[in-house]
């Protein structure tokens, strides 16, 4: 699911994602083609899928990209929000954060040899 979320949200050459793409195709009523069509959320998995979210909005950057969320990060997240996490639900957490940066890396890695 996640993966799939980060892919949709990439952009192109002209600012838009695939995501925006699927908005338009509908928009002009047609159906949206299974490349554009995002993954059903498991319904176990929306409350990491938020926390994921939360906690990578903090992240730092090295001048390169935007740096892993660090154990440390979830840790304070943690306590400052008062939610206690479960191991699998950090490791729900540090794979999501890994698909982002992968798909991030690739998006990065198709402009730069466009220049």
């Amino acid at each position: 699911f996640g993966t799939r979320e980060f892919e949709l949200a990439k952009t192109n050459d002209n600012g838009s994602s695939l995501r925006d793409e699927a908005q338009a195709i509908v928009a002009m009523g047609h159906e949206i083609p299974d490349d554009y069509k995002s993954l059903p959320m498991p319904e176990n998995y929306r409350h990491c899928w938020s926390w994921f979210g939360e906690i990578s909005r903090t992240r730092s950057s090295n001048g390169f990209g935007q740096n892993p969320i660090s154990y440390s990060e979830i840790d304070a997240w943690s306590r400052l929000t008062n939610i206690e996490l479960t191991p699998l639900e950090v490791s729900a957490i540090m794979r999501l954060d890994s698909a982002y940066l992968t798909i991030q890396a690739e998006q990065i890695a198709q402009r730069s040899k466009k220049k």
